[in-house]
């Protein structure tokens, strides 16, 4: 098998279709995508780069991302991501881990590539200009085995080495196969997309991507809704944060072709939701919660997410829903443990990182720590937390939440085990904060900081250090 040939059999039924839709790079095609994917295949033989070979590949999400990717798949290669916030040691860890054959990249990725003495020492360095002056024949398929590797993801590590996700060729046809038979497709049309995992998702599906650009500015907003009209996508797969963005620009309006939205992630404020829930009365909701390791796990209407939370006087949107069909789930102390064909194996480059996270049971079977507290009633999912903060916390957090009608604060220990109430204009509510809840001993008004790659969660740290 070879997750890549769904691709490759969209690209021959409609090679004229668009794929990829960018504000920055143009409209591309199922054919030119593939026509880049033979020029990265060509380039590779080139090299005498083949199956079982790792390339490291540091692009920004883009078509020619796209075509680098597939062109890789086809061939057998392992695609190598790295997180750019990575240290040095980390970087060169992760290289000697993996020893990749070439380094393919953008001029950002080559500036911050020279930072590495590790990837210095790579054998290829290949930019988008080699690539696109190769001339190749063909897309290529090669015959794998299901536990083939077809992409590793390298990030921050606990124990002082980074971690590996492995993504196998089969992991990725099970991804495929779970959301093909939770969801109709019956959607032909592109879909408008945040997440880069998505549009590649949909260049397997048949079905075409509007990217929404990295940068929510009203300039980049304005472009990207030019081509939203031109392919006036009925769907909308996003997070809560773009959502958010939308409303504060009064753009809401402009989703005006609108049949389904699909929002991922927990956390989300119940207002934003019912703001559009208001909006577009007809469109269907659909709430996911998942991870990169482990997507999804759990689905339902978003609307009875919504409702349900609000029932129970929760400013967010705490309920998950009930597990999908294929996913296999246990607590263990209030944390959820996952299994099934659509969550990733064990670690690469640290196998200390497995511990705590990848377990194996008596049965063979490997579990996941979804690092999230849950609470399980009537079949239902109830969010409650990362495992790193306590409940009664999480809980406090939640009811200051109701209370002021707002979620931009949030509670922090310090080394006595003293709470604090850091936020945005929390101050004008200090008196009455410090007299209903005793056990808070300060407040302190900071700027909310939001994590860069998750835009709606709070970035505790961050937040602290610039207090």
């Amino acid at each position: 098998m070879n997750a890549i040939e769904l691709f490759s059999k969209r690209t021959q039924e409609h090679p004229e279709k668009m794929a990829i839709a960018d504000i920055k790079h143009g409209i591309l095609t199922f054919k030119q995508i593939s026509d880049l994917s033979i020029q990265v295949q060509a380039l590779m033989q080139e090299k005498h780069i083949q199956k079982g070979d790792s390339v490291l590949v540091a692009v920004t999400p883009s078509p020619l991302l796209f075509g680098i990717i597939c062109g890789l798949l086809g061939l057998g290669i392992r695609v190598v991501f790295i997180e750019p916030w990575l240290s040095l040691d980390r970087i060169n860890h992760v290289i000697k881990e993996t020893s990749p054959k070439a380094f393919i990249s953008g001029l950002m990725g080559k500036i911050w590539g020279i930072r590495s003495s590790a990837i210095r020492k790579i054998p290829h360095w290949i930019s988008a200009a080699d690539i696109k002056k190769t001339k190749g024949t063909g897309f290529k398929v090669e015959e794998l085995q299901g536990d083939h590797h077809a992409f590793v993801v390298f990030s921050s590590g606990t124990t002082g080495a980074p971690k590996g996700v492995i993504r196998t060729h089969q992991y990725m046809q099970n991804i495929y196969d779970t959301f093909t038979e939770l969801e109709p497709q019956k959607w032909n049309g592109p879909d408008f997309i945040l997440f880069p995992n998505v549009a590649l998702f949909h260049l397997a599906t048949g079905r075409g991507s509007v990217i929404i650009p990295q940068k929510w500015n009203k300039k980049n907003l304005r472009k990207v809704f030019e081509l939203y009209d031109i392919f006036k996508p009925e769907t909308l797969s996003t997070g809560p944060a773009f959502l958010k963005t939308l409303l504060d620009h009064d753009m809401i309006h402009r989703l005006k072709y609108l049949d389904r939205l699909v929002i991922g992630g927990a956390l989300t404020d119940c207002w934003i939701l019912e703001k559009y829930f208001e909006a577009f009365p007809n469109t269907k909701f659909l709430h996911i919660y998942g991870g990169s390791e482990a997507e999804p796990v759990a689905l339902m209407d978003a609307k009875d997410a919504v409702k349900k939370s609000r029932e129970r006087g929760y400013f967010q949107t705490l309920c998950l829903g009930k597990t999908i069909p294929k996913i296999n789930s246990k607590l263990k102390e209030e944390i959820l443990w996952v299994s099934g064909p659509n969550v990733a194996g064990e670690y690469v480059g640290s196998k200390e990182e497995n511990l705590g996270i990848k377990e194996m049971d008596a049965t063979g079977i490997l579990w996941h720590c979804m690092g999230d507290r849950v609470r399980m009633e009537d079949g239902y999912l109830w969010y409650m937390g990362r495992q790193t903060q306590s409940k009664d916390d999480f809980i406090l957090e939640q009811t200051l939440y109701s209370e002021m009608q707002s979620s931009k604060s949030f509670l922090h220990r310090n080394e006595k085990e003293e709470l604090t109430l850091f936020g945005e204009e929390v101050l004008k509510e200090k008196n009455r904060i410090l007299k209903d809840h005793p056990e808070i001993k300060m407040i302190k008004d900071i700027k909310i900081k939001r994590d860069k790659r998750h835009r709606s969660r709070i970035d505790r740290q961050e937040s602290l250090n610039n207090s």
